[in-house]
């Protein structure tokens, strides 16, 4: 991932000896980009600024748990000090903001990009810095705004967990998983659903780019489909995204968890996390994935 922050600035500082006229749009794009490539950094180098490991979690589909997943892992890896930064796609729509009642509980915080507003909800005495979206104004997305965005938010943390939910087909998810060092995506125990999505959707462009990065997750898992026939249906269905390549298995099933604490938890604007910690042992299999 440093390596491709480091050809990203590189990049950035050729442009700017070209001569061409810019905008008044670019002009002032180029001058933001400027300022965060040449803040001062007295103690620590781009590469100890930069997050240890960059992970974006997305989902074949809505509602299959990308972001349950990402903000539960999260709050783990910062219950255990380890500092952590979770965010979802910049030009997204806004679930953070209303989960954990941003407006209230938030602070407003820079994103890095005009046009991005974010609030910052601190968790875990500070572990856990929250990005939440507005919900207004909207972003148009350029690579050089989603860059921006990228850099303003890797400081200061060991660990960057980006949500890209079910926006998978969108070409920010395509900029972001060039910049992760894996990308999770999640399933859930409804295989006529996968089959649908896998048959009548070709698969996004960063798939076979970035196969070696993806890890497959299965959430609200039912054991009653705990046979390997039913595993073994599930893996050849998704690998009909990537035939060339080898099945991919299943990392991890995260099991399907109490609904009377998962909707306690969204209630009181809360990650399950946050209310349940004893719930913690399914997430310590996840951040020992490696």
């Amino acid at each position: 991932m440093f390596d491709q922050v480091r050809k990203f600035v590189t990049t950035f500082r050729e442009l700017e000896k070209q001569e061409r006229p810019l905008t008044g749009e670019e002009e002032a794009r180029r001058k933001r980009l400027r300022q965060i490539l040449a803040s001062p950094q007295p103690q620590e180098s781009l590469h100890q600024q930069t997050p240890r490991r960059v992970l974006a979690i997305a989902s074949f589909y809505p509602q299959a748990g990308a972001s349950f997943i990402a903000s539960n892992l999260a709050c783990y890896q910062a219950a255990n000090q380890i500092e952590t930064t979770l965010c979802e796609m910049p030009d997204g729509e806004p679930y953070y903001y209303f989960s954990l009642d941003s407006e209230a509980r938030g602070k407003a915080e820079a994103g890095g990009e005009e046009g991005i507003v974010e609030k910052a909800v601190y968790l875990q005495d500070g572990y856990l810095r929250v990005k939440a979206i507005s919900p207004f104004p909207r972003l148009t997305p350029t690579h050089p705004r989603i860059a921006s965005w990228f850099l303003a938010n890797s400081k200061h943390a060991s660990m960057l967990i980006i949500d890209l939910s079910s926006h998978i087909q969108r070409e920010t998810a395509a900029w972001l998983a060039d910049l992760a060092d894996e990308v999770w995506v999640v399933c859930d125990s409804d295989i006529p659903r996968l089959a649908r999505t896998i048959l009548t959707q070709d698969a996004p462009g960063w798939w076979s780019k970035h196969f070696q990065k993806i890890r497959l997750i299965a959430n609200k898992w039912d054991t009653a489909f705990a046979r390997s026939s039913v595993i073994k249906r599930l893996e050849g269905t998704i690998s009909l995204w990537h035939q060339e390549q080898q099945i991919k298995p299943i990392e991890l099933f995260v099991p399907q968890i109490s609904s009377e604490k998962v909707i306690g938890a969204q209630i009181n604007s809360k990650f399950l996390l946050e209310m349940y910690p004893e719930e913690g042992e399914v997430f310590a299999r996840l951040a020992a994935l490696r």
